[in-house]
């Protein structure tokens, strides 16, 4: 069975470390893909084994509490985060929001730092929502380099001037 999250676990929550409150929001997010593909897999299952007589079956028990225990732990994980975010009024101010629910709010505060922020833009540029950038696919990228024909640090400084980046991010991300 899953441990449901204590109310001792819940208080703890309130102390995450922005990394550990990051790696819980990703940890969130894969369960939530991890619960949607076992419905569906249960649903698809139990449409296989119907006969064409009844609609839909009832699934294996066993699969049906894979697909509850998943929603149990997404839902555990939700609350911690919740308790994370509440814990700062920023947070709370975020959640006030329609829309910004106990995981956004934590991946905000996880993922954006205030101090390193030098300007509201950045913080903007961060979110994806600056209309100057140009957004490319790798594979659009991979394509684009080997027709240049240039060295690393010039095509650094080409990219950079053609989708509107830091030169000195790219490099960062490049040598990642």
């Amino acid at each position: 069975p899953i441990d449901l999250l204590t109310k001792d676990l819940k208080d703890a929550a309130k102390t995450l470390s922005d990394r550990e409150a990051r790696y819980l929001v990703d940890s969130y997010y894969q369960m939530q893909k991890q619960r949607v593909r076992s419905t569906n897999q249960v649903h698809a299952l139990s449409m296989l084994d119907a006969p064409e007589s009844q609609q839909q079956p009832e699934p294996h028990r066993t699969l049906s509490w894979l697909s509850a225990n998943t929603a149990k732990l997404e839902a555990s994980i939700r609350r911690a985060l919740d308790a994370y975010a509440k814990a700062s009024v920023t947070g709370q101010w975020s959640q006030s929001i329609c829309g910004i629910g106990p995981v956004l709010s934590a991946g905000l505060l996880a993922h954006l730092d205030i101090m390193r922020s030098q300007t509201v833009g950045q913080i903007w540029l961060f979110a994806g929502l600056d209309p100057t950038v140009i957004w490319e696919s790798a594979a659009e990228c991979e394509q684009w380099l080997t027709k240049q024909e240039q060295p690393v640090s010039s095509l650094i400084d080409l990219a950079a001037r053609t989708w509107g980046r830091d030169p000195e991010s790219l490099l960062r991300m490049a040598t990642t």
